[in-house]
């Protein structure tokens, strides 16, 4: 009797063994990030899956594969998700307002695909908004100039910055960028949530961003996997 009680807490802790690993991988949450910048936004990302210790198979990242132009990240994230058998849970397309002439077009297609899991992470004028934000509140308006484009102006601001707390330019498509301003983090988030609801009132989106939201997705996703 004790016999046939010990091969039955065997086979039963073996097929416990064997469903575990299933059940790990049907909670498991795929992610899709596809940038404009082919370096900024992806180093930036990368730099916070490799903090948090994700896997590349969770949360995969591409940027220099599909082009700048906003529409060209979208049509790029839907290939993907073909590709993939639509095996992601979430897509986000990464981009800027600065001088696209496609980012209105791009947005109206990921609001399209919204029920799909993509969103829309973009920012007003540019990515290196969500960054400057993390040396303090601001909502000064960036316009082009003859020479300069609105992006090239925050990321003119964000440099002073760069040099003065770390004794360094910022530089497009540097490393290592979020580990530097981590500390910072919390501060930035509640600054973007600030702009957001700033622009929302005035009707103004110059600046805003919405990087923050995808922040907390991706260090929410890593608390996760830890658990």
């Amino acid at each position: 009797m004790r016999s046939e009680q010990k091969v039955t807490r065997t086979r039963h802790r073996r097929a416990t063994e064997i469903r575990r690993p299933v059940l790990m991988q049907a909670l498991r949450t795929r992610i899709l990030i596809v940038c404009e910048g082919a370096k900024t936004e992806p180093h930036y990302f990368e730099d916070i899956r490799l903090h948090s210790r994700t896997g590349a198979s969770d949360i995969q990242i591409c940027g220099k594969e599909c082009g700048s132009a906003p529409i060209s990240v979208v049509n790029y994230a839907e290939q993907r998700w073909m590709e993939a058998n639509k095996d992601f849970d979430q897509i986000f397309c990464v981009c800027d307002r600065d001088r696209h002439d496609s980012f209105d077009q791009a947005l109206a297609r990921v609001q399209a695909l919204n029920k799909h899991g993509f969103t829309a992470i973009y920012s007003y004028p540019s990515f290196e908004y969500w960054l400057l934000l993390h040396f303090g509140y601001t909502r000064k308006s960036f316009v082009a100039q003859v020479s300069r484009s609105a992006g090239d102006l925050v990321e003119k601001d964000l440099s002073n910055h760069f040099v003065e707390t770390f004794g360094v330019s910022y530089q497009k498509g540097m490393k290592n960028v979020f580990t530097r301003l981590q500390d910072r983090l919390a501060a930035a988030d509640m600054a973007a949530r600030q702009a957001l609801k700033d622009a929302s009132q005035t009707q103004e989106p110059n600046p805003s961003t919405r990087v923050h939201e995808l922040v907390a997705v991706l260090l929410t996703h890593s608390h996760s996997a830890k658990n």
